[in-house]
């Protein structure tokens, strides 16, 4: 028996990975052999990745992927490198044959039973998956515990939500997955304050002045467009926020 392997029936405590594709019904829709492909290559890019980043492939649902880590950390480290993967596949290819992902991520207690997985940490999972953005990924309170030190990991609190069939609401959290491949209405910045009080922003113009207040809303001094929606902690001299900025 391998690490990755457990005896049929065992529970055992494992990140549990949703993928699925954005929208693959309309595609089927208006073209049942390019929706084909599309999927095929859509396999081809994450079973690789996935198991590179030592995860399992648990079980193909149609256009979607559940997968296994042992760790919270390759889970979310994987799911951002994959989203990375599907923007720079979609950048070479006409739009016909783009498509994107939602990911949603838990770590619970599982048990594998005939080829199968059961278990609230694979309801869970299968429930954030659809809040997140196209592009983007969705994580639990609990993934969120486990990976806040990692500091390549950036995310930002989207609240308590009641998720279909689960008793408790769950807190969210939205990660980073880069330069702005989240496909929100509204874009997404991530702000870090430095020790000094110099502001450096992703998403605006770097540098751009701010009327900062905690809980207020926030403006760009002398621009257009207004910062709304601070979330996020303060970690000794630096604060780390998420701001959605009305273009």
């Amino acid at each position: 028996m391998t690490d990755h392997d457990t005896a049929d029936g065992a529970r055992r405590l494992s990140a549990i990975v949703f993928s699925d594709i954005v929208s693959y019904s309309k595609m089927m829709g208006e073209d049942e052999g390019n929706a084909m492909r599309v999927l095929q290559e859509h396999n081809e890019l994450l079973v690789p990745m996935i198991q590179k980043a030592r995860g399992r492939i648990l079980k193909f649902m149609g256009d979607g992927i559940m997968s296994a880590f042992d760790s919270a950390s390759d889970a979310v480290l994987c799911g951002v490198e994959i989203q990375k993967a599907v923007a720079e596949r979609n950048k070479a290819l006409p739009q016909k044959n783009h498509f994107l992902l939602r990911i949603g991520i838990h770590i619970g207690d599982v048990t594998e039973k005939n080829g199968d997985i059961f278990g609230d940490g694979v309801n869970i999972a299968a429930r954030i998956q659809p809040l997140a953005d196209p592009g983007g990924i969705c994580i639990s309170q609990t993934v969120y515990d486990i990976v806040r030190a990692r500091r390549e990991i950036r995310m930002v609190s989207l609240g308590p939500r009641e998720l279909k069939n689960i008793k408790e609401a769950v807190h969210i959290y939205k990660v980073d997955v880069g330069d702005g491949l989240a496909a929100s209405p509204a874009k997404a910045a991530s702000w870090g304050a430095l020790g000094g009080g110099e502001i450096l922003a992703r998403g605006v113009e770097v540098g751009t002045p701010l009327v900062e207040e905690e809980g207020a809303e926030l403006v760009r001094a002398g621009g257009a467009g207004a910062v709304r929606g601070l979330l996020g902690e303060r970690v000794q001299r630096h604060l780390r926020l998420v701001l959605t900025v009305a273009l």
